[in-house]
């Protein structure tokens, strides 16, 4: 996400170490997808997993359900929350 926001480019200040420290602390080392440790355990562990067409569940219709059981509050409801 950090990597979206701000595009920080490294750092070519001298003396070169003081650079390449403050851009390992402050920019970062930016991976590819494929090579980044998070991703590459990731895929490691999903890797053998099958997929498959989903089933169906119980909450696929929560939604509408939610919005039926709302509407007789929505007719109660006066009109001290809508402006003159």
């Amino acid at each position: 996400m950090r990597m979206l926001f701000t595009r920080m480019d490294p750092f070519t200040f001298r003396p070169k170490l003081l650079s390449w420290f403050a851009t390992r602390t402050l920019v970062g080392t930016y991976y590819a997808e494929e090579r980044h440790p998070i991703s590459r355990v990731l895929f490691a562990i999903t890797s053998g997993v099958p997929l498959r067409a989903p089933l169906p569940q119980a909450g696929d219709r929560s939604g509408d359900r939610l919005v039926a059981v709302s509407v007789p509050f929505y007719f109660t409801l006066g009109t001290e929350f809508m402006p003159r």
